[in-house]
C-alpha cells in the first residue's frame, strides 16, 4: 500500500525539513493572495519570474481552489503538496490518485466530503497536506497549519469538528447557509 511505503518520510528530520521547506512558499502564496491591482507593487520581471515559479503557481492554485471549494460547500478542501515520496515513484500517478482517495474516503466514513487539490513540491522529500475548512486554513493560527500524511491523518477528527463549528458561525451569519449532511 502506498501510504504503508510512505510512512517512514514522515518521522524526525525528514517531517521537519518538510515543514521548513514549505512555510516559505505557503506563507509567500498566502500574502500573493492578497495582492489586487488596487495594492499590488510593481515588480521588476526577474522578481516576478522569481516569485512566480510553477511550483509556486501550482500551490497558489490549489490552495485558492481548496478555500474554494470549502466555503461552497459542506467539506473540506485538502490541498496535498506532493512531495518526492510521490512524485519520485515510478508509479507516481497511481499513487497521487491512491493517496488522494484514501484522503477522501477517510472523510466520507465520518459523512464529510473532501476534495483534494494537488500541488507539486519537488524540492520536499515527504508529502504532506493542509486543510482548508469554510474561509480558514486549519491549524494557522498556531503554525500547524502543513501536516505529513500521518499527521493529516489522524488530525481528520479535528478537523471536522472545526468544520462543523465553521459553518454554523457561517450560518448564524448568514454567509453560507448549508445543510447538514444526511439531512
Amino acid at each position: 500500500m502506498v501510504l504503508r511505503d510512505l510512512n517512514s518520510a514522515f518521522s524526525g528530520a525528514r517531517g521537519r525539513l518538510f515543514t521548513g521547506a514549505l512555510t516559505v512558499p505557503l506563507a509567500m502564496s498566502a500574502w500573493l493572495s492578497t495582492q489586487t491591482p488596487a495594492n499590488a507593487e510593481e515588480p521588476t520581471p526577474a522578481a516576478a519570474a522569481h516569485v512566480w515559479d510553477e511550483e509556486l503557481r501550482q500551490l497558489h492554485e490549489a490552495s485558492i481552489a481548496a478555500r474554494e471549494y470549502a466555503m461552497e460547500n459542506y467539506g473540506v478542501g485538502i490541498v496535498l503538496h506532493v512531495g518526492r515520496d510521490i512524485s519520485g515513484r515510478p508509479d507516481a500517478e497511481a499513487a497521487l490518485a491512491q493517496v488522494s482517495t484514501y484522503y477522501i474516503n477517510e472523510f466520507a466514513k465520518r459523512e464529510v466530503e473532501a476534495r483534494v487539490f494537488p500541488s507539486l513540491n519537488p524540492d520536499t522529500v515527504a508529502s504532506g497536506v493542509t486543510y482548508h475548512i469554510d474561509e480558514i486554513m486549519y491549524g494557522a493560527h498556531n503554525g500547524t497549519e502543513i501536516k505529513d500524511l500521518r499527521q493529516g491523518l489522524e488530525a481528520i477528527p479535528d478537523v471536522i469538528a472545526h468544520l462543523k463549528i465553521a459553518k454554523q458561525v457561517a450560518d448564524l451569519d448568514g454567509n453560507q447557509p448549508q445543510a447538514l449532511p444526511g439531512g
